[in-house]
């Protein structure tokens, strides 16, 4: 489904997104012939994109229920549309039914296994079930398709640095290489930052909650992270000043005084 759980550029996914004016282009070409077969099997196949790609607006904007019932017409009209079968259990992953959520990357990987994607969404989904091995076994799989896959270097490195498997040399290893491949990707300085700040490395810590601040200046937790590692550097005046921005960006960070905050908890 478009943009939902993105970061790879298969083909499936092109298809999934892009393939409604192919199949709309093919229809009316086909419609100037006799083969009425081909023209109503294209247009069948561009209303079932066009679907998905509605499903696709409707993930993005939070109304998974919505993007559920398209997806759903997607694959009732193209029942082999990988991507559509992956576009639903993202938005069954955000509403949090894990169980349908992987049964349909099941079904995506089985018609397509090479949908990259896919692997990814499903360790995500198997991380939010606790089952840690095999969400390491699915991105494993999505970087071994795509080893320029930033996200899914992401994934594992959220799955190393748990605190049921923490494994931080791992954990920074794989925010790195995400970073490497993807700069942008603040949320990557903040799991880099933290491992650093678990370990003790406080300055390289604040290195990468300043750069995510840099990406992302609304970032609420960002300044809240870096604030713990002033504190813990001793820091106190220049932890504050975060703290009050972290309280600005997000009024419900805070429960009580800033100062007081239990620092050094994991991300």
């Amino acid at each position: 489904m478009t943009n939902i759980s993105g970061g790879s550029n298969s083909n499936s996914e092109a298809e999934g997104s892009n393939g409604a004016a192919g199949y709309a282009d093919g229809g009316i070409a086909y419609s100037g012939n006799t083969d009425f077969g081909l023209t109503i099997a294209d247009c069948t196949a561009a209303i079932a994109a066009a679907y998905l790609n509605r499903g696709g607006a409707y993930y993005e904007t939070g109304e998974f229920d919505l993007a559920i019932a398209d997806c759903n017409e997607a694959v009732r009209l193209d029942p082999g549309l990988a991507i559509a079968y992956k576009g639903r259990g993202d938005a069954y992953l955000g509403l949090g039914e894990i169980d349908q959520a992987i049964a349909d990357y099941n079904e995506a990987v089985r018609l397509d296994p090479n949908l990259t994607i896919a692997y990814k969404s499903r360790g995500c989904a198997y991380y939010g079930k606790g089952d840690l091995d095999s969400a390491v076994a699915n991105y494993n799989k999505a970087i071994e398709l795509d080893p320029d896959f930033a996200e899914a270097y992401l994934g594992r490195s959220i799955v190393y640095f748990d605190k049921n498997k923490r494994d931080t040399d791992k954990a920074i290893t794989d925010y790195a290489e995400a970073i490497r491949l993807n700069p942008n990707l603040a949320i990557a300085y903040i799991g880099k930052g933290t491992a650093y700040s678990n370990n003790c490395f406080l300055d390289i810590a604040i290195a990468n909650y300043t750069e995510t601040i840099r990406l992302d200046p609304h970032n609420a937790d960002a300044y809240f992270l870096r604030g713990d590692a002033y504190m813990k550097r001793g820091d106190a005046d220049l932890a504050e000043a975060d703290y009050t921005e972290a309280r600005r960006l997000d009024l419900d960070m805070f429960g009580h005084t800033t100062i007081n905050h239990n620092i050094g908890g994991d991300l």
